[in-house]
């Protein structure tokens, strides 16, 4: 992957912010937590056709610089921390993304090895099962309760100001446009969706959008 600048410096960059946005003076053990992030970003990032995610070989490209990027790279390694069993880290690091990015996401959500977020302000992307190749745009809301499961399928497109909510299945495919809210409500796949539930339009869609996304 072509990182916009060399591991050393982009590590201590990624400390500097850390510590100085919880300045509780403990100790931040980060390499071993980039190293697995950065190994998933340059999985997720060769796939996404975005500008700016890809060189011209077709190498994952990723600078610190991108917003987008960033706070991609953000969750995979407060989820990553997680994962090595250190709460404390992914804890900062997913507040140090909600505050930098405006995204909300928990770092024990569990979102699939493909994805991409085209602007991330105001979204909260909350636990459920995803698929692959999930698009999530600007001011989209997914949410479950403590008794539902969500679960939504590979190659789902939620539009700027999609609200999905409660239990149900949002099909593979299938594209939730914007301004849509989907509660409790079951989605076949490969469906246009609009409205609000329990008022839904549904219809089957006729378009490729995720090239647009995406690298088939």
């Amino acid at each position: 992957m072509k990182l916009s600048v060399p591991v050393s410096e982009f590590q201590s960059y990624v400390r500097t912010l850390v510590e100085r946005e919880f300045p509780d003076g403990r100790s931040v053990e980060l390499e071993s937590a980039i190293d697995a992030a950065l190994q998933r970003t340059e999985f997720c990032f060769k796939h996404v056709a975005l500008r700016g995610y890809r060189t011209a070989d077709g190498d994952a490209n990723f600078s610190h610089l991108h917003g987008d990027q960033f706070a991609t790279f953000l969750y995979l390694l407060a989820n990553s921390a997680w994962r090595a069993g250190d709460e404390a880290l992914a804890g900062k690091v997913m507040l140090l993304n909600r505050t930098r990015h405006a995204i909300a996401i928990m770092y024990d959500t569990i979102l699939p090895d493909i994805f991409v977020i085209p602007h991330t302000v105001g979204t909260v992307i909350g636990k459920g099962t995803y698929g692959d190749y999930l698009v999530v745009c600007q001011n989209v809301t997914v949410a479950n309760d403590i008794t539902s499961s969500l679960t939504i399928g590979s190659g789902v497109i939620l539009f700027p100001g999609a609200f999905v909510v409660g239990t149900g299945t949002i099909g593979s495919g299938s594209v939730i446009t914007a301004n849509t809210t989907i509660s409790y409500n079951d989605i076949p796949p490969d469906s246009m969706v609009r409205g609000c539930s329990p008022h839904l339009e549904i219809w089957p869609r006729k378009r490729e959008f995720l090239n647009r996304f995406f690298i088939s």
